[in-house]
């Protein structure tokens, strides 16, 4: 939690573009783009993947994919 909080802290905001979406029989699967902006100002954008495990319509299990490297590259 204590990571999570300092990843959080040290961006001013994010944004996902979803590009793709796969509805299997079971998981369902999302793949995309987020876009850090930094506390400079400066944005800076990595893939995702996301796979969300349903159940009676709603989310039961998920699990993030991505680099959390961007934020801090120069």
């Amino acid at each position: 939690m204590q990571a999570l909080e300092g990843f959080f802290a040290g961006i001013a905001a994010l944004s996902h573009r979803v590009t793709d979406i796969w509805e299997v029989p079971a998981p369902l699967i999302c793949r995309g783009d987020v876009a850090y902006t930094r506390l400079d100002g400066k944005t800076v954008t990595a893939p995702f993947c996301n796979v969300f495990t349903m159940r009676d319509g709603k989310i039961a299990h998920y699990e993030i994919y991505l680099d959390p490297t961007p934020p801090s590259a120069p």
